[in-house]
């Protein structure tokens, strides 16, 4: 288990997990589905009966002319029951949504705890980045913490660029006076070219966006059931 903690995650591994949390994300919400439906169905039931009982007691109290009121009163109550009903497990499935993603958001900041771990995975993100703006000289801006681990890591992610690219040089700019803010991002990098005219945001927030993105219409789908 140590072993596995302590290796570096390759590029394949990195978007393993990411296959990992959507299928955890899906499954968590087949299970919450069915349990917001099982909920509503009971609520409605007790909410039927007694409506079937209020009926019956009214039907015996009142003439037929009465009764025809109290059927349209009894149509109204059932469609706001059905309302309610209908609102409830839709604020139940946002809150499920928004739960889903704030784990996902963890699991990925967990990856920050490990040292080694984390550099391989912020080796792969910038990395990544280098390879969609493919130009020869980059800004990198970090949190303020992350800094002096990347430093120790310019000289391979340069080494590796360059065999990858075939270019005959690259330059790598550690911001040092604008940071990502820790309140808003829990790690990863943003990627600029040197002009700052194209970037790409590789950090874990903006992968947990992506991710939110992606798997959303299977999940609501799911919720549907």
């Amino acid at each position: 288990m140590s072993q596995a903690l302590n290796s570096p995650l390759s590029d394949s591994q990195v978007n393993d997990e990411l296959i990992k949390m959507q299928t955890f994300i899906k499954k968590e919400a087949e299970e919450k589905a069915k349990e917001i439906i099982l909920k509503a169905n009971q609520e409605y039931e007790i909410e039927k009966q007694s409506l079937v009982k209020e009926e019956i007691v009214l039907i015996q109290q009142n003439n037929a002319n009465k009764l025809k009121k109290l059927n349209l009163q009894n149509e109204i109550v059932k469609s706001t029951i059905n309302n309610k009903m209908r609102l409830k497990i839709l604020e139940n499935k946002n809150e499920i949504l928004n739960t889903l993603f704030e784990s996902a958001l963890k699991h990925f900041k967990s990856f920050t705890s490990n040292e080694e771990q984390y550099k391989s995975i912020l080796k792969n993100l910038i990395l990544e980045g280098l390879y969609k703006i493919l130009e020869t000289s980059f800004i990198i801006k970090l949190r303020e913490q992350d800094v002096k681990l990347v430093e120790t890591l310019l000289k391979e992610i340069e080494e590796e660029y360059i065999a990858q690219t075939g270019l005959p040089s690259v330059e790598l700019i550690i911001s040092d006076n604008e940071f990502l803010v820790p309140d808003h991002c829990s790690g990863g990098c943003i990627i600029s070219n040197k002009e700052n005219k194209i970037s790409v945001d590789n950090t874990f927030d903006e992968r947990v966006k992506i991710l939110k993105h992606e798997s959303l219409p299977a999940i609501r789908k799911i919720l549907d059931l």
